[in-house]
C-alpha cells in the first residue's frame, strides 16, 4: 500500500483557525487577565507550543472558561466546515489539546460545584 501524504490544502485548512486562533489579543491565549503580561507558564507554553494540561487549567479556572468559550466559537464557525480527518488532525495540534483540556476543566469544575451544592442541600434537610 502507499503511504498517504497530507495535501498541502489539508495542512491550509488546519494552519488558517490555528493562526486566527492564537493571533488573537485576548488575555485567554498565554496572557493573565490580571495582569495583561503574560504569565510564566501560559508564556512559556504558547512560545514553545505546548499545549497547557488538564491540572494547569483546573488551577486557573477563569483562563479555562475564556480559552473553552472561544473553542466553542472555533467550532461553531471553522471546525464545522472541517472534514473528520481535518478535525482530527486539528485536535492533535497544541490549540486542539488547549481546548479539549480548557473544555473538560470547565466540565469538571461545574460538576464539583452542582455536588457541593447537592451536599450543603441534603446538610440543611437533615
Amino acid at each position: 500500500m502507499y503511504a498517504r501524504r497530507k495535501s498541502p490544502i489539508v495542512s491550509i485548512l488546519i494552519a488558517v483557525p490555528l493562526l486566527a486562533l492564537a493571533g488573537c489579543s485576548d488575555s485567554s491565549l498565554g496572557q493573565s487577565s490580571t495582569s495583561g503580561q503574560a504569565s510564566p507558564a501560559a508564556s512559556g507554553a504558547a512560545t514553545r507550543g505546548m499545549p497547557r494540561t488538564l491540572k494547569y487549567f483546573h488551577e486557573h479556572s477563569e483562563e479555562a472558561t475564556k480559552v473553552a468559550a472561544k473553542c466553542k466559537e472555533l467550532e461553531k464557525n471553522d471546525l464545522s466546515t472541517m472534514t473528520l480527518q481535518q478535525r482530527m488532525e486539528w485536535s492533535d495540534t497544541p490549540i486542539g489539546i488547549d481546548c479539549r483540556n480548557a473544555q473538560q476543566a470547565v466540565g469538571d469544575n461545574k460538576w464539583r460545584d452542582y455536588q457541593e451544592r447537592l451536599r450543603k442541600s441534603a446538610e440543611t434537610l437533615k
